[in-house]
């Protein structure tokens, strides 16, 4: 007789339904997050929101407004904080998870476009940080900073308020990991004002 049981321990407490769960309410959140930064209006997180079956979703999202230009996927995991520590950042990277996961989400859709790819993921110790104020203002916190981090390949195209960490894969090829906001930021910039879906 087999010592081993018929299912597993997440089968048991159902965390492996709980971590789905919750990594679908991440991506909720991420479209939410693009559809507010964009002004995209109520009318159209319903219409996601009925395409996703009650969740917004970046697929839909890309299928909606194809003129984004890149593919983003989302994703939360349970205990990242254990294994992502700060310090894990800047040592042996990429054997990270979230790297891992990266390399498999990109070739699944097959680079994404014009090889731009990014997956975004929730980094606990991510705070939204300052940029300066218009004028001498006061500066104020970003908006969206603390929302998740962004895996990305390629270099960054221009300079925008933020920190990034530019990473060289084994084989040569660099990796860009960044708060979301800033990811947005430069792709505001480099299309002359805020992104539109129209442009």
């Amino acid at each position: 007789m087999s010592s081993q049981l018929p299912f597993s321990e997440d089968d048991v407490l159902g965390s492996a339904d709980y971590a789905a769960k919750d990594s679908q309410k991440y991506e909720d959140t991420i479209v939410a997050h693009l559809c507010s930064r964009y002004e995209l209006g109520s009318g159209v997180r319903q219409r996601l929101r009925r395409q996703g079956g009650g969740i917004l979703k970046l697929r839909i999202f890309h299928e909606e407004f194809p003129t984004f230009p890149m593919i983003l996927v989302a994703r939360r995991w349970r205990q990242i904080r254990e294994q992502s520590r700060v310090s894990d950042l800047f040592g042996n990277f990429p054997t990270r998870k979230f790297v891992e996961e990266w390399r498999r989400e990109c070739r699944a859709y097959g680079g994404g476009i014009d090889g731009h790819f990014g997956l975004v993921f929730h980094w606990p110790y991510l705070k939204g940080q300052y940029l300066p104020g218009e004028d001498g203002a006061r500066p104020v916190r970003e908006r969206g900073g603390s929302i998740g981090l962004v895996l990305r390949n390629g270099a960054p195209n221009r300079d925008v308020p933020g920190v990034r960490v530019v990473c060289i894969g084994p084989s040569g090829g660099r990796f860009v990991l960044e708060p979301l906001s800033v990811l947005l930021s430069e792709i505001d910039f480099e299309c002359g004002g805020m992104w539109c879906p129209n442009v």
